[in-house]
């Protein structure tokens, strides 16, 4: 059956790309919006796929249940905590109306494996690369060393 909506939005604090070191835990909030004018049950179902196969499927678990409950017109915010044993490999995270009998909608995101990926400074573009060679950290060093020198001589000698 398509995801239709009618009975539920979820949404989550996840980018679409996830740098996951495999077998740790993965930390998230999902927020369910009940969108009806009835109480709902649901269930959210966490699936890990790669290229299309289904690799791993398992309700999470919300205060000792998989199931839970959110009233009418209510938002419900929920911490979420996961490990999945597989990297390079899509996490999504359906949600279940039982009244329905219908999954009735999804996020997704990319689970990145961190070997494959080169570390990013905060609040940059900038990735840092290593250095082939002592001189290429040194060098520039010596250079501004070499400058302040230079400047600290012309000021000391204009009177």
């Amino acid at each position: 059956m398509p995801l239709t909506g009618l009975t539920g939005d979820i949404s989550w604090n996840l980018s679409s790309n996830v740098s996951y070191t495999e077998g740790t835990e993965l930390n998230f909030t999902v927020y369910v919006y009940n969108n009806t004018l009835i109480a709902r049950d649901y269930i959210l179902y966490a699936r890990v796929t790669r290229s299309g196969v289904l690799l791993s499927e398992f309700a999470i678990v919300i205060d000792d249940r998989s199931n839970f409950i959110i009233e009418a017109e209510e938002i419900q915010r929920i911490q979420c905590a996961i490990v999945a044993e597989y990297t390079d490999a899509v996490l999504t995270i359906v949600l279940y109306d039982k009244i329905a009998k219908a999954e009735v909608d999804l996020v997704s995101t990319q689970l990145n494996s961190i070997a494959g990926i080169a570390p990013q400074m905060p609040g940059t573009n900038i990735t840092p690369r290593t250095t082939s060679s002592i001189m290429d950290t040194v060098l520039p060093m010596m250079m501004l060393m070499m400058m302040m020198v230079m400047m600290t001589k012309m000021i000391g000698g204009v009177k």
